[in-house]
């Protein structure tokens, strides 16, 4: 479920990073701070458009667990 929830993030961030550097090997530009917003921007457009389905899946499970849960005395 983490893999699930958390992979897209991960891979957004890993391939707007990987951009950034090639960008950043191109031009010789260098600056630590370059990185930061490309991958805070990416991330919450990814976060805006997924954000229902995110919600909706973590609730999901989470209701099965609590169900599961409430069953193991029984």
């Amino acid at each position: 479920m983490v893999l699930m929830l958390g992979g897209p993030a991960l891979i957004v961030t890993l391939l707007v990073g990987t951009a950034v550097s090639v960008f950043q090997a191109v031009t010789q530009v260098h600056e630590t701070t370059l990185t930061f917003l490309p991958k805070l921007l990416a991330i919450g457009l990814l976060l805006a458009i997924s954000a229902g389905w995110l919600v909706e899946e973590a609730t999901t499970y989470a209701q099965g667990s609590f169900g599961r849960i409430a069953t193991v005395n029984q």
